[in-house]
């Protein structure tokens, strides 16, 4: 393994092949299972709340930053190429829609079917859940993937600057902050009417900020900015700043759940900067090529789509033979999810058509 020093841009050679990043991806993928599936809750609520809202909450943001980055640097801001962005839309879509449809039964009996309005309104409410914040529970990453790009693709496509699109990107960051991470916020804002119902009808219209357009768009643009804007610093520079903003994240992420703001545990300040320096340190850690790293990238992928299928399939079971202790339990899910994964990509091989579920 080497540390390269070379900065991010277009002009690498595209056939580098990026595998620490896959590494990384693949313990990301990990992270988010330990999100659904508590590992330490039978343990230590302190140390579990720390795996859950501190050290997990760095997987998708990193996804975002990586996909970005991947698709961005297909093209350059100056020839934009529309179609190779729209070409990856529809691929993450066809994607969502398949692991929609193997969710839906879990949808249909949680939530149409229970609807205490009826399975009309049910079913309606879960379709605006669809095109908005997501279908089904963890599948909202790929609902905000395609609304960050076809956001990105507008502005880049309107030759709005780079500097512009992320700064209006932070923006709504720090908007979609107040209702989730910050809903402290919320209290004062109530005196001022046309803010209080501009946040109020943001609240029923989407019911999260954890989506595309308030989350998505402004990881998926620091991904674009690697891929279009050379960085240069050093590497000991994006090491003490990885350092320090975890040490911040850590106090932010602790500090609003011991003061009650937090409404969800999406969203931090300090998850930006953390983000923003890992992804650097990450992709200039050459690692030897070695066919593992392709393959962890599409075991990262199944067991990220995966592991509720796996989670919800094995409860009732788990429960009956007495499997109580929370670690046991996020071991046994973790393994079925990845021999289940195997068998996928092995049966791949030979049934192409079974690759749409990860690629």
């Amino acid at each position: 393994m080497k540390i390269s020093t070379k900065a991010l841009s277009l002009s690498e050679n595209r056939t580098k092949h990026y595998n620490c990043i896959d590494l990384i991806k693949f313990i990301c993928a990990l992270f988010v299972v330990s999100i659904h599936v508590s590992p330490f809750a039978s343990y230590n609520s302190f140390i579990n709340y720390g795996l859950k809202n501190y050290m997990a909450r760095i997987a998708v943001p990193f996804f975002f930053v990586a996909s970005g980055y991947f698709l961005f640097r297909k093209t350059s801001y100056e020839r934009f190429d529309k179609k190779i962005a729209l070409t990856y839309v529809r691929r993450i879509f066809r994607i969502y829609v398949i692991w929609t449809i193997i969710y839906f039964p879990w949808v249909l009996k949680n939530s149409i079917l229970v609807d205490e309005i009826g399975i009309r309104h049910g079913f309606l409410n879960w379709m605006k859940h669809f095109f908005l914040t997501g279908s089904f529970s963890h599948l909202w990453y790929l609902n905000a993937t395609i609304i960050a790009t076809l956001i990105l693709i507008f502005c880049i496509s309107k030759k709005i600057r780079i500097k512009t699109i992320m700064c209006i990107a932070t923006v709504l960051y720090v908007v979609g902050l107040i209702p989730q991470t910050y809903s402290i916020l919320l209290n004062p804002l109530c005196n001022i009417k046309v803010v209080w119902m501009f946040l109020d009808g943001l609240q029923r219209t989407i019911e999260t900020t954890r989506n595309g357009l308030f989350f998505g768009f402004l990881f998926m643009g620091i991904g674009m900015v690697f891929a279009y804007k050379p960085i240069v610093m050093k590497y000991r520079t994006a090491v003490v700043g990885f350092g320090v903003s975890m040490m911040l994240f850590l106090i932010e992420a602790f500090a609003v759940n011991e003061l009650g703001w937090a409404r969800e545990n999406d969203m931090y300040i300090c998850l930006v900067p953390v983000v923003f320096f890992l992804f650097y340190i990450v992709s200039h850690i050459e690692i030897k090529d070695n066919l593992i790293y392709t393959h962890l990238r599409k075991l990262g992928s199944l067991i990220f789509y995966l592991h509720l299928f796996i989670y919800y399939s094995m409860e009732n079971i788990l429960s009956y033979i007495g499997i109580n202790n929370s670690l046991i339990y996020y071991g046994i899910i973790v393994l079925i999810t990845i021999i289940v994964s195997e068998c996928i990509i092995l049966l791949s091989t030979k049934f192409k058509w079974l690759k749409i579920v990860y690629s």
